[in-house]
């Protein structure tokens, strides 16, 4: 079986453009991986800001209730999208680095980060429902 010139030229040409995508995706690790970080920093930050917000709004006597469910639905939305991009990472690793034993450690990691994200949206819906009934509650007469 002898290769044509036109198939071993396409050859080496799909080659460099495996190698060329494989740098690339290890190129983005890191950044994805900060991006993620920054995502969860950014997250608690505003969470934070908001929390001592509250606080001083009630030591000022301008706020009377303390309820931190918005907070909470802020900060979840942060850490969901933080997931969202720390599975991304784990995904390329595996690509780069197949095996069983790889392929194992990202099934495990993508369902726990799976389980973690569902947790904190129905956490989110019930937090956003409850912010629903109390606009409504504050409507009725």
């Amino acid at each position: 079986m002898s290769i044509k010139p036109g198939e071993l030229q396409l050859q080496l040409h799909l080659e460099h453009n495996a190698h060329f995508v494989e740098a690339a995706m290890e190129a983005a690790l890191p950044w994805l991986m900060a991006l993620g970080a920054l995502v969860i920093v950014w997250g608690v930050l505003c969470a934070a800001y908001r929390l001592i917000r509250m606080e001083l709004r009630i030591l000022a006597g301008k706020q009377y209730k303390r309820d931190a469910s918005e907070i909470r639905m802020h900060l979840g939305f942060y850490l969901i999208l933080a997931l969202e991009f720390l599975i991304a990472v784990d995904i390329i690793e595996t690509l780069l680095e197949p095996g069983w034993e790889a392929l194992g450690i990202l099934a495990a990691l993508v369902v726990l980060r799976t389980v973690m994200s569902f947790s904190l949206e129905w956490e989110m819906k019930d937090v956003e429902k409850s912010l629903e009934r109390e606009t409504e509650d504050k409507k009725k007469p």
